[in-house]
């Protein structure tokens, strides 16, 4: 009533309203128009048009809106959209909430330009970054890589990111994408490489020859005793390569005794002439004993085998 009377008495150009008239069975919305009719006796034209259909929709995409905001809130990533334009430079023109705590980065500065982040890209990173995302920009294939990000407050993080890039109408490429924080699974892993490399150390100074099977009954490592013993390389030995360097009249006990206690899952101890790298045979004794990880699965199993050729 007020904004009709407005535009009956001229303190009003216009007006309109959008308000719902439902009947018992359906939801139905409409947009009031009220517009001076401009002739003497004054007046004004009132329409009014059903907008129920616009209504539903809009209402449809603020649920899916909604429902996808929260659904991104939960992830322990950030979900993002990262765009380089025609002209070279890049944004970020959607990122989920978590992006402040991941980047130490507001989201405001990144949707203008990603300079400030890129900034805190560790250098040794910084070439195989950018080379991935214009191989990515320039099949318009996915992208992923891991790097280094100094962060304000944590120090340095590792992050993973994962995204599909699609062309743009203006020329520009837009990715959409997910970033995740994975420094405890890199810090963990070169633990792992320390522990890996010392115990690979401390095994290949050890006298005795030592061999590592897994979980195939093949053999996969050996240690510098053993391949300096027979003259050959890591990649001959690996698998069943080995076995080339039994003596043919103890080829078939040394498999059998092998084979049966892998499938037993028991330790065993045989003795075989095995070939030296002067082309002699030798005497070892091989000592198998199968491997658990600390919840009791079966891991392969490890060997020392120490020469006896005097003894025998």
């Amino acid at each position: 009533h007020d904004g009709i009377a407005a535009v009956l008495e001229g303190r009003a150009k216009t007006f309109a309203l959008d308000y719902p008239c439902h009947s018992p069975r359906v939801k139905r919305w409409f947009v009031l128009t009220a517009t001076p009719l401009g002739i003497e006796r004054g007046g004004a034209v009132v329409s009014h048009v059903d907008i129920t259909a616009v209504r539903q929709l809009a209402e449809q995409l603020r649920d899916e809106r909604d429902r996808f905001a929260k659904i991104a809130a939960t992830v322990p990533g950030v979900i993002y959209s990262f765009r380089q334009r025609p002209d070279g430079s890049a944004c970020f023109p959607y990122a989920s909430p978590a992006i402040d705590d991941l980047f130490g980065a507001s989201f405001e500065v990144l949707a203008e330009s990603v300079a400030p982040l890129r900034a805190r890209v560790h250098p040794d990173d910084l070439g195989h970054l950018d080379a991935g995302i214009a191989a990515s920009a320039q099949a318009m294939s996915p992208w992923r890589d891991e790097f280094r990000m100094r962060h304000p407050t944590k120090g340095e993080i590792w992050l993973e990111g994962h995204s599909m890039p699609v062309r743009e109408p203006d020329g520009g490429i837009l990715w959409h994408g997910y970033v995740q924080d994975i420094t405890a699974r890199k810090r963990a892993e070169q633990e792992l490489q320390k522990a890996y490399e010392l115990q690979t150390a401390l095994l290949d100074k050890a006298p005795a020859l030592v061999w590592r099977a897994g979980i195939d009954a093949k053999c996969e490592w050996f240690n510098a005793t053993w391949l300096a013993f027979t003259g050959r390389s890591m990649e001959q030995e690996r698998g069943d390569g080995w076995a080339e360097g039994v003596h043919p009249d103890d080829f078939q006990g040394c498999l059998d005794c092998y084979i049966q206690s892998f499938h037993a899952r028991r330790p065993f101890e045989m003795e075989y002439r095995l070939r030296h790298h002067d082309g002699a045979y030798r005497w070892i004794v091989d000592y198998g004993i199968p491997l658990h990880s600390s919840a009791g699965e079966f891991n392969g199993y490890i060997g020392y085998c120490f020469d006896i050729t005097e003894r025998k």
